[in-house]
C-alpha cells in the first residue's frame, strides 16, 4: 500500500482573506493531482484537513508547500502526519 497523508491545519482569524483564496486552495489540489481521501466533516469553519495518497513524503510535501493557504500565510498552525495502512 502506498503510504498515505494528512495535512491538519487551523486558520487565522481572517475570513476575508481566507474567502478571497480559498478557490485557489481548492484548484490546488485539484491540479497537483494526488489521489485525495474523503474527508469527514469538520466542526467548524477554523480548520481543516487535506488527505492524500501520495508516492512519497518529498511530494506530499511540495503538495502543501505549495497550497495558496500556505503561501499567502493564512495558517495559524498547520503539519502534516503520515501512516501506511496494512
Amino acid at each position: 500500500m502506498s503510504p498515505r497523508f494528512a495535512h491538519m491545519y487551523f486558520m487565522k482569524d481572517e475570513p476575508d482573506r481566507v474567502r478571497a483564496v480559498v478557490g485557489r486552495h481548492v484548484a490546488h489540489w485539484q491540479e497537483v493531482q494526488l489521489p485525495r481521501l474523503p474527508l469527514w466533516p469538520l466542526p467548524g469553519p477554523d480548520w481543516g484537513t487535506d488527505h492524500v495518497r501520495g508516492r512519497g513524503r518529498e511530494q506530499a510535501r511540495r503538495a502543501v508547500d505549495t497550497d495558496p493557504f500556505v503561501r499567502e500565510g493564512l495558517l495559524e498552525a498547520h503539519w502534516r502526519k503520515q501512516w501506511t495502512p496494512e
